[in-house]
């Protein structure tokens, strides 16, 4: 089963995130199994385990990344909940993918569209160390990734590396 890997970079300016680029990352394992999973799955061990979407995400983010409330009832009743159960499905759907979305659902009433996972967000400081963790230079890492950090790193100059971050999740 193939993996689509999407990704935005985001820094922050006057106080909000702003989405510097959306990316389609090819499949790197060695550079997904740093930021996304580890090895042999998310574990302590890692620096910066994925720790959910950011609540304050760029307006980017939340529209690739979240749905309404109507499409999840949509998805909970194709997956077999009866109206009776729909409100009990929502929030074992919710709790199911952590903290972070039950307060971005009480938040702004937005949750996370079926189907992703893998989803999190490092600033630059945290990946290197993620990928330091996982013994990878950027020699070892495809084009793209390498591009990626370029990136981060350009903005980091002008707006420090922990107010530019890599936001990412993975559509199976």
């Amino acid at each position: 089963m193939g993996v689509d890997v999407y990704a935005v970079i985001e820094y922050k300016q006057c106080g909000s995130y702003w989405a510097f680029c959306e990316l389609d990352l090819p499949r790197d394992d060695r550079f997904l199994s740093s930021i996304a999973w580890g090895d042999g799955g998310v574990t302590d061990e890692m620096p910066h385990p994925p720790r959910g979407i950011p609540l304050d995400c760029s307006s980017r983010v939340s529209g690739a990344f979240h749905v309404g409330r109507e499409e999840i009832r949509e998805y909970l009743e194709i997956a077999g909940s009866n109206n009776d159960e729909i409100d009990t499905a929502l929030q074992e759907y919710l709790v199911a993918h952590g903290e972070w979305a039950v307060q971005q659902y009480a938040k702004s009433g937005l949750l996370p569209q079926p189907d992703l996972t893998g989803y999190g967000w490092l600033n630059l400081t945290e990946l290197r160390e993620n990928l330091a963790h996982a013994k990878i230079t950027e020699a070892d890492l495809t084009p793209p990734c390498r591009a990626v950090i370029a990136a981060m790193e350009s903005l980091a100059r002008t707006f420090r590396p922990e107010s530019v971050r890599l936001v990412f999740w993975l559509s199976m």
